[in-house]
């Protein structure tokens, strides 16, 4: 039994670095390094969410939503 997969909001797919870094608020060089490793916070997350099929990266705004609310909740756990 196979499950119906929705269709994707186009406003949803950012492609290239430079819109995921938009979306970030930082720059494409740190985009790629926290798709690399993770950002440097206490409790690191898990690496930023992107998809390189054929040489293209894109990724999806509400998982890079997701992804940084995770991270920023997670630098504050144990927090001051």
């Amino acid at each position: 039994m196979s499950r119906m997969i929705p269709p994707l909001n186009p406003y949803d797919i950012l492609v290239g670095w430079e819109a995921i870094a938009e979306e970030l608020g930082t720059s494409t060089r740190t985009a790629r390094r926290w798709a690399l490793t993770g950002p440097a916070l206490p409790l690191a997350s898990p690496r930023l969410p992107v998809y390189k099929p054929r040489g293209r990266v894109y990724a999806l705004r509400s998982e890079i939503r997701r992804w940084l609310t995770d991270a920023i909740r997670g630098s504050r756990v144990g927090g001051p």
